[in-house]
């Protein structure tokens, strides 16, 4: 019994120990809660592990290992003001993607992409922006895109950039070789050694290069984007929220560290650009100085000379004003129709000129005839300025286009020469009555050149039979003649790029962008006016099927005859874009419902009846024939928007499409 009481005063022994250690550890497993718990309300420095391809200036690690640049002091800043404690680490692309993507870093910097923005949360503000330029040698002078015609430019091979360029090239149809090196730094070497004109690179992170290599900064650039904060798709957007908060505080303060660290990292004054023409105009300065200080010493020496010299440089500063005046006239009214009229006034005020015009060589209408010994050619009285009698009217009349005389030809061909051509009264008279030469005895006829194309001549007159123009007046002439070339020049340039860009290549009819300008400005001018409006959607049912049935090349034939037979079954007045793949919009203003639906199904029924060759299936041709739904809107006023009536409009296209295609259904 005895021994049976000890054994039980033993085992409860045990088993209050084994209860002891049970309650400490709950205890301490409590007490390390309620410590973490006191440390995250006392404000515990929030972990945030920020991650980039080491890239200079934006982000690098320094001889010591540290990490410096752009984004290192921009995130330290705002980490400063959040209370984070910020770490830093570097990846190639393709790792540090994957690393966001598993949440094992928290933040990077990225252009949103469609692919990134499936992966990952990216913040409203942008916090970097860069572009693609041009680094040329010294000794070249690119100030516009078409200074590339013909230059050889070097870059790094696989640099994106390179497509970018070749497509502006292929718009402009210009020739411009890209010799690709392995590296950037050897495309560097290329331009400084000579073998090539200008080296393509991104901006701000090869201004170091640019300076070692003692090449220029060139205004051209394109391709620009926009470089945003990054994090795991749905994990940190307190973090997105803070960084937009601190962003959108720094950005509207001109004195907020956010340009402090931009002009620590990214300006770069030793590659200001300084264009060829400024060191032209400062020589000309320096020689209107000389002759200036020449005319001041001779004046002390005797007064007939100082008179003379005097009426010298009164002419020449007359000159120089009018060159000044004239360049003004072409620059700040380049869209004006009258601007070559101001011109000939202006020229003929200074060179003292009883008639100045601009005339252009055009090909006549009808082309070449048998007996035609003019070449098929035309002049085109552009703009003319004269000496008016009192009884005369100032205006010109309407410029007149005058066939060429067999008297002439030698006249267009040494214009087309880049020569001066010089002709009398008689020869003027006879070969071109309609033009009023006036008094004017002596006429003297410079080239006017488009780019490489000769496009006319500036002409000039005088009173005296037999006159020479002295070299200061011919100087006058031939710069006007260069700059009404140049303003020639830019507004060709203007006018081509500006069909490329609302055009679309394959169809011919606006492409999205043109397409959605123009629905904003019906809708001024429905709120102005109080016209009815409907916009309406048409998608092509299964593209796909004749894309994958007969090719891409049916597949765009389709797409070209459907834009082809919208545009024939509108009115005028009415608008057709393309606005994606097999996707049009159509506006058609001043259209009452029961109208436009009428109208949208006679194009159903004219794209229905199209029908394109395919290829051969045994011994049948197969033939490709679209369907096509079609969805549209009306405008309702005031409250209504060109995102809403873009919508509604989708959305009953969509609807048509569930119905079953090749029908049309408003909202």
């Amino acid at each position: 019994m005895e021994r049976t009481a000890a054994f039980v005063r033993g085992a409860k022994s045990v088993f209050f120990m084994i209860e002891l250690r049970r309650v400490l550890a709950v205890s301490f497993f409590l007490f390390l809660c309620l410590f973490a718990t006191s440390r995250i309300a006392t404000g515990m420095p929030r972990r945030v592990v920020y991650g980039m391809v080491e890239l200079r200036p934006l982000f690098f690690r320094d001889e010591l290992g540290a990490f410096r640049g752009f984004f290192v002091d921009l995130l330290q800043a705002v980490a400063g003001e959040e209370g984070w404690d910020l770490a830093f680490v570097s990846a190639p692309g393709e790792r540090l993607v994957s690393r966001l993507a598993s949440g094992e870093i928290d933040l990077a910097s990225m252009t949103p992409t469609p692919r990134l923005t499936a992966l990952f949360d990216f913040s409203k503000i942008a916090h970097y922006g860069t572009w693609f330029t041009i680094f040329m040698h010294p000794g070249e002078s690119f100030l516009d895109i078409l200074d590339l015609r013909g230059r050889t430019i070097a870059a790094q091979r696989g640099f994106i950039g390179i497509s970018e360029l070749r497509k502006i090239a292929e718009q402009l149809k210009m020739d411009v070789p890209v010799l690709d090196f392995a590296t950037i730094g050897e495309a560097f070497d290329a331009v400084s050694k000579g073998h090539a004109h200008g080296v393509l690179a991104e901006y701000a992170i090869n201004l170091p290069l640019a300076r070692k290599h003692h090449l220029l900064r060139t205004p051209l650039v394109f391709s620009p984007s926009r470089v945003f904060f990054a994090t795991t798709k749905g994990r940190n957007p307190d973090l997105l929220a803070a960084l937009d908060r601190r962003l959108s505080d720094m950005i509207g303060d001109a004195k907020s560290p956010y340009y402090t660290f931009q002009r620590r990292w990214l300006y770069d004054e030793d590659l200001t650009f300084i264009p060829n023409w400024t060191y032209w105009a400062f020589g000309i300065g320096l020689l209107v100085l000389l002759v200036f200080t020449c005319g001041i010493i001779r004046i002390a020496r005797t007064s007939a000379a100082l008179r003379s010299r005097q009426r010298e440089l009164s002419r020449l500063l007359g000159h120089e004003t009018a060159v000044s005046e004239i360049a003004r006239i072409l620059l700040s009214h380049r869209g004006a129709e009258d601007v070559l009229s101001r011109t000939c006034v202006r020229l003929r005020e200074a060179s003292g000129s009883p008639w100045c015009a601009i005339v252009r060589i055009v090909a006549r209408e009808g082309g070449k005839t048998a007996n035609d010994s003019a070449g098929g050619q035309c002049l085109h009285v552009i703009a003319e300025s004269r000496d008016v009698p009192p009884h005369a009217s100032a205006e010109s009349p309407t410029p007149a286009r005058l066939p060429v005389g067999r008297s002439l030809l030698p006249f267009i061909d040494s214009l087309k020469e880049g020569k001066n051509v010089l002709l009398g009264r008689d020869a003027i008279l006879n070969a071109l009555p309609d033009v009023s030469p006036g008094n004017a005895h002596t006429f003297l006829f410079l080239p006017v050149s488009e780019g490489r194309t000769i496009w006319g001549t500036l002409g000039v007159a005088s009173v005296q039979p037999d006159f020479a123009w002295d070299e200061e007046t011919l100087r006058l002439l031939r710069t006007t003649a260069d700059m009404a070339g140049a303003f020639l020049r830019i507004r060709s340039v203007e006018s081509e790029l500006r069909k490329t860009s609302e055009v679309d290549p394959l169809t011919g009819i606006m492409n999205r962008h043109a397409f959605l300008e123009t629905l904003r400005r019906e809708i001024s001018r429905s709120l102005r006016h109080g016209y009815p409006l409907v916009l309406a959607i048409a998608d092509l049912d299964h593209f796909k099927e004749i894309n994958d049935t007969f090719g891409h090349d049916t597949g765009d034939l389709v797409l070209m005859d459907v834009a082809q037979a919208i545009r024939e079954e509108l009115r005028a007045e009415d608008r057709v874009g393309r606005l994606d793949g097999e996707e049009f919009g159509i506006l058609m203003p001043e259209s009452f419902r029961e109208d436009a639906q009428a109208a949208l199904e006679r194009i159903r029924l004219r794209i229905e009846s199209l029908s394109r060759a395919g290829g051969f299936v045994g011994n049948q041709r197969s033939v490709a024939s679209p369907k096509i739904s079609i969805g549209f809107t009306l405008f309702r006023g005031r409250d209504d928007s060109s995102q809403s009536l873009y919508r509604r409009a989708d959305q009953a296209l969509y609807r048509a499409k569930a119905a079953g295609g090749n029908g049309i259904l408003g909202d």
